[in-house]
């Protein structure tokens, strides 16, 4: 890996690693027949110049902010290189937001040139250049958006430049990198928005450069193989493989475009691409984990020859998970005799290069874990936010702890707060929010550390374990505090639950709203031979399943912890109805008010 300590900014950084392997492949990519293909660092070098080029003639300079609304795609790598290459830092912005968000973002960071990914995204910047947005109360503003630079053709409307045609343009001369200092800004991220307005995290040169060194030396993140990336490049988990992908051995595949007028996320094509990309190492976040789990349970409840040894398998797997008791005589012997299955299942899912995932962006929940240990798939949990930019912890290969997310970087400090809260303190921390100084206060103390508002414990050997949010912490009528994380994730543990949202907030008990997973809930009807309504909650066998799964999990929380009560509520949580970020995190206050008759019913008559 070339040392990237010397170097002042990420482009100069490139820069070297372009001198030293000019020839050598910088990244894959699934082409839209689905075929694999390469690109060298001599050619990525070469498109990111001529976009450079475009961007000086615009005026970006050292400071200019300039946004990239678009899914993850090469082209979004190469541009925020030829952005920073100038010193101008990087605003992105997930192209499932709503105009009216979209515009927020672009208030608050002032950019005013914009790459768009395809109509899609140049239909919301339309909207916005013609129609003032409301920033707070009835403050309102009209946005200057003075270039628009699609990825894909736009038909509809007329943009300023294409990359296409940009990269068709011959240049004579190579852009100098700009002259800027490691604390100078890189990028500003915006949160996913869960407890309020997005917030604008300042990360600096220093901060991404130090981070892709720190993770880089932790050995989980495979500098010797291919990293699969379909995470969206506007969250910062996925920017750090991006940075590992130009920086350093490792290489990035990045997943199809599957639509040129949309910004789509096709699943089916993202899981063929994942099959048979060639991948190494999978970063994800869990909600994937999850879904895949509950196609695996799915397919072994078809009523078929390979559905019954995929059930017996998954059977014998049960009784191997971690931390269970020594398995009986027939479950060792059934689970000797489908090891082949098993590794049919993982090349399935994963393809057949195949090493280990590594989960982060939310906690992964213990049954997943173990659900995938019992198959020998191994998930390596990290830790991180986008105020860390972002990794600070995660599970090595060879001494992974379960419900751990492992140790910290080398560099990294961690601390627990008298109150239990993580504190961080590292060179890849972010400076603060950008033109928020209150807020950045509030998270960023005097000696630097930054207050993470997640709860946390760190065990002799170093290793960190996270139990909930600070803020998601319930209060009930009788003043216990209960993290509702924990108990979530025990209550999706079922293979019909989607979503599960804690809820009691001083209240005299805790209820439950519940999603629930309908192709699931189908599959299972089908098997029981039973009835299935139009609305899951008038499903009496439902909630008899429902109701025997709460008591299991009863047994295992304290008696002001357990769930008294589940509402089934429609329809389940997404990105498009508002109630999932962008990152697939629950928007839990909007859940609350959109659902309160639902939560006010369950406590009408008492405990």
């Amino acid at each position: 890996m070339t040392e990237l300590s010397p170097y002042n900014s990420l482009a100069e950084a490139f820069s070297a690693v372009v001198a030293e392997r000019a020839e050598d492949s910088a990244y894959l990519y699934i082409d839209s027949d689905g075929a694999r293909q390469e690109r060298s660092y001599r050619e990525v070098s070469e498109r990111v110049n001529k976009i450079a080029h475009f961007l000086r003639a615009q005026g970006v300079t050292n400071g200019t902010r300039v946004a990239i609304i678009s899914n993850t795609r090469p082209e979004w790598s190469e541009t925020d290189l030829a952005i920073v290459w100038l010193g101008g830092i990087t605003v992105s912005v997930y192209p499932s937001l709503p105009s009216h968000d979209v515009g927020i973002i672009l208030a608050d960071s002032g950019a005013e040139i914009i790459f768009a990914e395809n109509e899609e995204q140049v239909e919301k910047l339309e909207s916005l250049r013609a129609n003032p947005i409301v920033i707070s109360g009835e403050e309102e503003a009209r946005l200057s958006i003075r270039c628009i630079v699609s990825f894909e053709a736009v038909e509809k409307y007329t943009v300023d430049a294409t990359l296409e045609t940009m990269l068709s343009t011959v240049v004579s001369d190579t852009v100098p990198i700009a002259s800027i200092q490691r604390g100078d800004l890189a990028s500003l991220v915006y949160t996913s928005g869960t407890t309020g307005v997005p917030k604008g995290v300042m990360q600096t040169h220093r901060n991404h450069l130090s981070n892709v060194v720190q993770a880089a030396e932790s050995g989980a993140f495979g500098l010797d193989g291919i990293l699969f990336l379909y995470l969206p490049l506007a969250h910062s988990f996925a920017r750090l493989i991006h940075w590992l992908g130009l920086l350093t051995p490792a290489r990035v595949l990045y997943t199809r475009v599957p639509n040129k007028k949309r910004s789509v996320v096709d699943l089916s094509a993202v899981s063929n691409d994942l099959r048979l990309g060639g991948a190494h190492y999978v970063p994800s976040v869990p909600r994937l984990f999850e879904k895949i789990q509950t196609q695996v349970e799915r397919m072994s409840a078809q009523r078929s020859l390979k559905g019954f040894f995929l059930r017996l398998t998954l059977w014998a797997a049960k009784y191997h998970r971690p931390a269970s008791k020594p398995p009986p005589l027939l479950a060792q012997i059934v689970y000797s005799g489908t090891e082949a299955v098993r590794r049919a299942i993982r090349i399935q899912i994963f393809g057949e290069k195949f090493r280990h995932a590594i989960s982060g962006g939310a906690k992964l929940p213990i049954g997943v874990f173990d659900f995938f240990a019992s198959l020998e798939i191994p998930i390596l949990e990290g830790y991180g936010l986008t105020e860390t930019c972002v990794a600070t912890h995660v599970n090595r290969v060879g001494s992974a702890k379960r419900g751990t997310v492992g140790p910290a970087f080398r560099g990294v400090e961690t601390q627990i707060a008298d109150d239990g809260e993580i504190l961080i303190k590292g060179p890849n921390v972010a400076l603060g929010y950008y033109q928020k100084p209150d807020a950045t206060a509030d998270a960023w103390d005097g000696d630097g550390w930054f207050h993470t508002g997640d709860l946390g414990s760190i065990d002799q050997d170093g290793f960190l374990a996270i139990t909930g949010r600070k803020k998601e912490l319930l209060v009930t009528a009788g003043g216990k505090k209960i993290p509702t994380q924990k108990i979530e994730n025990l209550l999706q543990s079922h293979s019909l639950v989607s979503h599960a949202v804690l809820v009691g907030e001083g209240r005299p008990f805790c209820s439950a709203l519940i999603t629930v997973d309908t192709q699931m809930l189908s599959l299972r009807a089908k098997q029981l031979k039973k009835e299935l309504p139009t609305v899951p909650s008038k499903c009496d066998w439902l909630l008899k399943e429902l109701s025997s799964h709460l008591a299991v999990i009863n047994k295992e929380l304290a008696s002001f912890e357990q769930v008294k009560k589940i509402a089934i509520i429609e329809p389940d949580f997404s990105v498009d109805n508002g109630l999932l970020t962008p990152t697939l995190k629950v928007r839990r206050a909007l859940v609350v008010e959109k659902f309160s008759e639902q939560i006010d019913s369950l406590y009408e008559s008492g405990s």
